[in-house]
């Protein structure tokens, strides 16, 4: 395996020279480095594939409309949807 990766990595099935030490991670280190390293996942991971759902249908449109307007013009509609729903 490490002749598929290459000089930088070793499995420690062979004694190195100084040099090659410096030059070189042990696999071992790395796995045991990585088990205890603390990582937080994203959570805007899961929203991902609907941004860009949205993106694709909407991203060509969104820029050119002011924020305000937008803004506005959501308002809006969310008034008129509340009060058709009401009756």
């Amino acid at each position: 395996m490490s002749s598929v990766l290459g000089e930088h990595f070793t499995f420690g099935e062979r004694r190195m020279t100084a040099s090659a030490k410096k030059k070189t991670v042990r696999m071992n280190k790395l796995k045991r480095f990585l088990s205890t390293v603390n990582y937080i996942k994203c959570p805007l991971r899961y929203y991902g594939k609907g941004a860009r759902s949205y993106n694709n249908l909407l991203g060509d449109v969104i820029h050119e409309i002011p924020p305000v307007l937008l803004a506005e013009l959501l308002r809006e509609e969310l008034l008129l949807q509340k009060e058709r729903a009401q009756f």
